[in-house]
């Protein structure tokens, strides 16, 4: 019987119940995946919770000095340690470092060993191999072997505490969870690890060093003394005469350099790639006696200058515990500032007694030692002593999802040896290598009675050194420079030189003499902005590379605007931004440049623009945006031919130009651009008129399009120069922010930055703040039993970015806000109980 034919209406029917069928199906599919997706972040936000510290929680404290122990919290994630002793104090801040930043610390320790290729990959080992030149996990070891029984077991019950804290935690941090990586047990040697990586962050005097050298190889002296000056207009030093040296070095004359006159005249025709700035700044602090303070009390203020991150490179702190003293039985002490996680105590803050902050000396204890062969071995050198044989350092690098990479070092009697930008081969000489130059008197600070103890610590703590200022609860301040200064004997320190003929090189330390200091100032205030603070030839035996005096004369200006001073007063001089002394010469030529050149685009709304800045670094300013970009500009064009015409001939060789870090670079533009001397112009342009004006038109054309109005023609806002970038490792090391194109990156990984956002300040005012780089933290203190101050710093307490506490600082740092420097009212706690003997 032959099969019937569908009807149309059967034949219609039957696709939808298929199609239906597979859509039920794909639906269910999804479904499914989209639960297990659920389910899985579900999963995944447990697990990354679980390693957040748990408010109200229980902690099990092996190895906690004294009984139990109940941490408070405020809001913000300020914890106030009321300990039974120093190291219980010291036991419970390392439970909370670890809870909070153990990633962080983690980084801190494998930078300076050289071991961040183990968590990283092949991208860290030129990191590391430069650190393993440093051999800080042997000087580590040696420090500790070496301290006094009391920091030794400081730094025991510190150490223990971080173990108790990463062991309390659920899991492991998130960034822990990402790598795939687990936790070490911290060590005593992994705390000094971290100090000794805070101190190669600080010393900058070799970089400066091997870069002048090379910028200047076959340079005239007369020229290089020129470009690289000891002093400037601006300087105020803290003791002696402000302003510039007698003898300071002039322009030098033609028959030194004439770009104007082949061959320097081809070269200076030529645009070689360079990249000309000045070094970052680094800090500001500035004290006031009671005698100018409104209510009798004396006040410190300090804003340390770092590289930003997140988290935060300090931790928020009050500690408290009793401290057995033969004058004072029984003596309590309460004290409040700045931690930094990885090391136990207040780095920078107040007791009852006594204020503290430091700024860098921008000193110099580093020198490179130039090494002569020995024509007859090759396997030695040269020293004052004579032929003597190279040693040899094998260290192995383990890189993660690659091999070992073997490392074979030549040493010398002053280091480990290394090639030069120059290609010659020296060896880095350091008070850093050496653990008899180091100790940990900074914890001592905390436990200080007086100013005048203060003092005495300051100056036997061995460290970077430091412009360590100070105020004690009777009104008194004073300024101590903390840290081992060399003696050099045959040499600056300017340059790298060889040591090999005897009566060059250092000389043990600087007598304690020399050691800058002063107690009681006359007028009531103190100050220290890296700049140099004392006079030649005093200041030359620190060091050749003090930063530029705009933020110290600045700082001194505001001091000695009011007889009497408030603590709103001193605050409010952290978040100055007036930069007249740097920028009002830029904006003056700027000025006359458009007033002149009429045809540049829009000259007159341009005008309008320069004439009405008020003298602000404010990125909100719009005539300040193009000032500033000007003076950048400007300096470019004046200094790229001068180094262009002893810059070789080979093409795609880096630019000397971009070798040129001086603090001091202002002073010869200055003055170049003052006196304008022809030979001194690059021979493409004939006159200074016309090079100023083709760098005004060159900035215009940066800013402005032919479409848009002024409001929105100059990107202000949004120029990297001009923001706060303060971005997570994660972000830095997947550039997150720097591919549009990669939006996932962005979302998940970008978002563990802090916001970007405008910040009024550059790196010539008062308040530093430059892409990537400002203050750390910012703090006025008036000690005393009623100790009083307020703070500030970007970011949160926490390194975890699933914590209330990651970011909540930030928003108040970019506006400027303050908060209470003693943590305020309880808002949770934490109990850390000894565990139970184990054993029978």
């Amino acid at each position: 019987m032959p099969t019937a034919l569908p009807t149309p209406g059967q034949a219609a029917r039957k696709p939808r119940g298929w199609r239906r069928r597979l859509a039920l199906g794909a639906m269910a599919i999804a479904i499914l995946v989209v639960a297990s997706l659920g389910i899985a972040l579900v999963a995944l936000d447990a697990v990354l919770r679980a390693s957040l510290p748990q408010p109200g929680s229980s902690v099990a404290a092996p190895g906690m000095p004294g009984p139990a122990l109940t941490v408070d919290f405020d809001a913000r994630g300020v914890p106030t340690i009321a300990a039974a002793s120093e190291s219980q104090a010291a036991y419970a801040l390392g439970v909370l470092h670890a809870q909070n930043r153990l990633f962080q610390m983690d980084l801190m320790r494998r930078a300076a060993a050289g071991r961040l290729a183990e968590l990283v990959g092949p991208a860290a080992v030129p990191r590391d191999t430069s650190a393993r030149r440093h051999r800080f996990a042997a000087v580590s070891s040696e420090v500790v072997r070496d301290l006094p029984e009391q920091k030794r077991d400081l730094l025991a019950a510190y150490a223990a505490g971080v173990n108790a804290g990463a062991a309390s935690l659920g899991a492991r941090p998130p960034e822990f969870l990402a790598l795939g990586a687990t936790f070490a047990p911290w060590t005593s040697q992994d705390t000094v690890l971290v100090l000794l990586e805070m101190f190669n962050s600080l010393s900058e005097g070799a970089m400066l060093e091997s870069q002048r050298a090379a910028a200047t190889a076959g340079m005239p002296v007369e020229l290089a003394a020129f470009l690289y000056p000891r002093s400037a207009r601006t300087d105020h030093p803290v003791i002696g005469p402000p302003g510039l040296l007698e003898g300071a070095v002039g322009i030098p004359g033609p028959e030194t350099l004439n770009l104007r006159a082949p061959p320097a005249a081809a070269k200076s025709l030529l645009d070689p790639a360079h990249s000309f700035a000045p070094p970052p700044v680094g800090s500001n602090n500035w004290a006031v006696a009671g005698s100018r303070s409104a209510n009798g009390k004396a006040m410190l203020a300090n804003d340390m200058h770092l590289s930003l991150s997140v988290p935060n490179i300090w931790y928020r702190a009050c500690l408290s515990y009793p401290l057995a003293d033969s004058a004072q039985p029984d003596r309590q002490i309460r004290v409040v500032g700045v931690t930094l996680p990885g090391a136990p105590g207040i780095v920078a803050g107040s007791s009852q007694s006594i204020a503290w902050g430091f700024t860098n000396l921008t000193g110099d204890n580093q020198d490179f030692v130039l090494i002569e062969r020995d024509a007859d071995r090759a396997d030695h050198y040269l020293t004052p002593d004579g032929s003597e044989k190279f040693g040899e350092l094998n260290e192995s690098i383990v890189v993660r999802g690659a091999p070992t990479v073997e490392l074979k070092m030549r040493t010398t009697r002053w280091g480990v040896m290394r090639t030069l930008p120059d290609s010659r081969e020296a060896a880095l000489r350091w008070t850093a290598h050496d653990a008899d130059k180091i100790n940990l008197g900074i914890l001592d600070m905390a436990n200080a009675r007086s100013l005048d103890e203060g003092v005495v610590i300051a100056r036997s703590w061995l460290g970077p050194p430091q412009n360590v200022l100070m105020a004690d609860s009777t009104g008194r301040i004073g300024w101590v420079l903390s840290g081992y200064l060399p003696k050099r004997v045959g040499l600056d320190g300017s340059v790298p030189v060889s040591w090999a003929k005897p009566g060059i090189g250092w000389d043990g330390a600087l007598d304690e003499s020399a050691r800058p200091m002063l107690i009681d100032p006359p007028d009531g205030v103190l100050f220290s902005a890296n700049a140099r603070t004392v006079p030649a030839p005093q200041a030359w035996q620190l060091g050749t590379h003090f930063a530029s005096g705009e933020r110290q004369s600045r700082i001194a200006e505001l001091l000695a605007a009011k007889p009497k001073l408030t603590l709103q007063d001193v605050r409010l001089i952290a978040a100055d931004v007036n930069v007249v002394r740097s920028h009002q010469p830029a904006a003056d030529l700027l000025l006359s440049a458009l007033k002149a050149n009429p045809q540049l685009a829009r000259s007159s709304e341009m005008i309008l623009l320069v004439a009405r800045w008020k003298g602000d670094a404010d990125t909100t300013d719009l005539g300040f945006v193009l000032i500033d970009d000007f003076r950048r500009e400007l300096a470019h064009e004046v200094l790229m031919p001068i180094f262009a015409a002893f810059d070789p001939a080979e093409p795609g060789k880096r630019s000397r130009l971009s070798m040129y870090r001086c603090f001091l670079a202002d002073e010869p533009i200055e003055q170049l651009l003052k006196a304008r001397p022809m030979h001194l112009l690059s021979a493409k342009y004939p006159s200074f008129d016309e090079m100023i004006a083709s760098v005004a038109e060159r900035v215009l054309k940066q800013r402005l399009s032919s479409n848009q109005t002024i409001g929105g023609a100059i990107d202000g806002i949004a120029s990297p120069d001009h923001m706060q970038d303060v971005r997570h490792p994660f972000s830095q090391m997947l550039g997150a922010r720097m591919s549009l194109s990669n939006r996932a990156i962005r979302l998940f990984i970008g978002e563990l930055d802090m916001p970007l956002a405008p910040l009024r300040g550059s790196q010539e005012a008062v308040r530093v703040a430059t892409r990537g780089f400002g203050a750390s933290e910012r703090f006025v203190i008036s000690p005393g039993p009623e100790l009083t101050g307020v703070f500030s710093m970007p970011g949160g307490q926490s390194g975890h970015f699933l914590s209330p506490n990651y970011a909540d600082g930030n928003a108040d740092y970019v506006a400027d806000r303050a908060v209470p420097v003693l943590p305020q009212s309880r808002a949770w706690q934490m109990l850390l109980t000894p565990a139970p003997p184990t054993g029978p």
